[in-house]
């Protein structure tokens, strides 16, 4: 039963992750790569591209596999957007795109202990360099830096926020409300 109710978690965050998205076709165009023919369905049926995922391929292949597609489609820029973040909005998303085209070429907005990438924002595409897990965040920082970009890290109220762990299904199982409230605090 544990199993059912953790897909249907996952598949939940992946619907809300899809919907947000929806709401920024005009911004960007979403290409997912997933191994999953549920999740490729899923995208496909809301108008997004999808990319079968080899079998073999780590987060960092994928990744890169997804921005070979979005290069080929002539994209000079890259959005790199996990599906466990619960309170995620395009209005949030949005304002983040606008802050990064403006100011910087690479944007990371990590998780609450800083160390992890929950938002990868990159330009130019050509130069994309991915670096995801532990400590992903100042590897991320580092290799940009190392190439001349300009580099923001950041935290974001409801973006940094990632359900990774049980205690992190317990506070997100209390709400957005007491979330916020807690961050205030």
């Amino acid at each position: 039963m544990r199993g059912c109710r953790r897909y249907k978690f996952n598949l939940g965050l992946l619907s809300r992750t899809l919907n947000e998205l929806g709401n920024l076709k005009h911004v960007a165009d979403v290409i997912v790569v997933s191994k999953s023919p549920e999740v490729l369905d899923q995208a496909v049926r809301r108008g997004f591209k999808d990319c079968l995922e080899p079998a073999d391929c780590d987060l960092n292949g994928a990744i890169a596999i997804g921005v070979r597609v979005a290069q080929d489609a002539g994209s000079t820029e890259i959005m790199v957007l996990p599906v466990d973040l619960p309170w995620i909005s395009a209005d949030h998303l949005r304002r983040a795109i606008v802050e990064f085209r403006n100011s910087y070429d690479v944007m990371i907005v990590t998780d609450f202990a800083g160390s992890g990438t929950n938002l990868l924002l990159w330009r130019p595409v050509e130069m994309a360099v991915f670096r995801f897990g532990e400590g992903s965040a100042k590897r991320h920082a580092e290799a940009a830096m190392n190439l001349g970009l300009r580099v923001t890290v950041r935290e974001d109220a409801l973006l940094s926020f990632d359900v990774d762990t049980p205690d992190d299904l317990d506070l997100w199982s209390r709400g957005r409300r007491f979330f916020v409230d807690r961050l205030s605090a």
